[in-house]
C-alpha cells in the first residue's frame, strides 16, 4: 500500500491539520506559525521537520516528543 511520506506546506497560511500518521517529512516554513498542534505527537515516523521563518519565540514542546526526528530546522524565528 502506498503511503504519503512527504508534505510541503511552505507558504501555506491556512489551518494546519495533520492526519497522516506515517509521514516522514513535513515542511512548514514561511507560514507565520506561532505554535504547532499537539497532534503532531502522533507522527511517530516523522524524521524531518522544518519550521523555519515563522513566528516562534520558543521551541515547541511537541517537537521534544517526536522519537524519529533526525532533522529539525527552525532558523529565522525568534527562538533564543
Amino acid at each position: 500500500m502506498n503511503a504519503i511520506s512527504y508534505i510541503d506546506m511552505n507558504f501555506n497560511k491556512e489551518y494546519l491539520d495533520i492526519p497522516f500518521c506515517r509521514l516522514t517529512t513535513l515542511l512548514l516554513h514561511s507560514n507565520q506559525l506561532t505554535s504547532l498542534p499537539f497532534q503532531l505527537n502522533e507522527l511517530k515516523e516523522l524524521a524531518t521537520l522544518v519550521i523555519a521563518f515563522n513566528r516562534f519565540f520558543e521551541l515547541p514542546e511537541v517537537v521534544k516528543g517526536l522519537p524519529a526526528l533526525r532533522t529539525f530546522i527552525a532558523s529565522g524565528n525568534y527562538i533564543r
